[in-house]
């Protein structure tokens, strides 16, 4: 609630988490609905 319905995401070092996501074999989709997950989450408690 104190966070605001719209908010950027800052990733430092794309390449590394890029590569990082690509050997641990997480898709990308995935990747940016986790940073969100959270919200929904409290939705359903």
């Amino acid at each position: 609630e104190n966070m605001p319905s719209h908010f950027k995401i800052k990733e430092y070092c794309p390449l590394v988490f890029r590569n990082l996501r690509e050997r641990f074999g997480i898709d990308d989709l995935d990747y940016k609905e986790s940073m969100t997950r959270y919200k929904s989450w409290i939705i359903y408690l």
